[in-house]
């Protein structure tokens, strides 16, 4: 939230793989193992490096491979996050496998992230294709580029 202290923010868990069409079909692989790919942000105080409460984990991602990633010629493999940008009001925005790019704040300051959508803590948009880079922020506008386009924000 604003005003606290500085922290380090790591985004944690498996990159997905190519695709694979049975195991997208039944939701297993060959060996029976389920597909689902947790994934997590978390928090660290930057001068301690202890962790804080602060922490994002959104649904497992359900195929095995990156949102809108296809053979033969739509393969982008991304780390399962991009690489995250901050804005000057503390919002953290990132990129994730699932096609979501999502908007995080602290807005009530409490040091944790309210996942109720009214809380207005945890925004997201689907673009339908996975990230790569790193948001990119100006005055007014936040660019984040999906492994084959552009969206563009504009907002206050």
């Amino acid at each position: 939230g604003s005003g606290s202290r500085l922290s380090v923010v790591v985004a944690l868990g498996a990159n997905a793989m190519f695709p694979d069409p049975v195991a997208e079909a039944s939701g297993h692989y060959i060996d029976g193992t389920p597909v689902a790919w947790y994934t997590e942000l978390r928090a660290f105080d930057a001068a301690t490096g202890e962790p804080t409460a602060w922490r994002f984990e959104p649904p497992p991602h359900r195929k095995p491979q990156a949102e809108g990633d296809s053979f033969p010629d739509h393969i982008c493999l991304p780390d399962a996050w991009s690489n995250g940008a901050i804005d000057a009001r503390g919002t953290y925005f990132v990129g994730h496998m699932s096609g979501n790019i999502f908007a995080l704040r602290d807005i009530d300051g409490d040091g944790t992230l309210n996942m109720d959508e009214a809380s207005g803590e945890v925004t997201s948009y689907y673009g339908g294709r996975c990230y790569q880079g790193s948001p990119a922020i100006a005055p007014g506008m936040l660019v984040a580029a999906p492994c084959d386009g552009m969206h563009v924000f504009l907002g206050e």
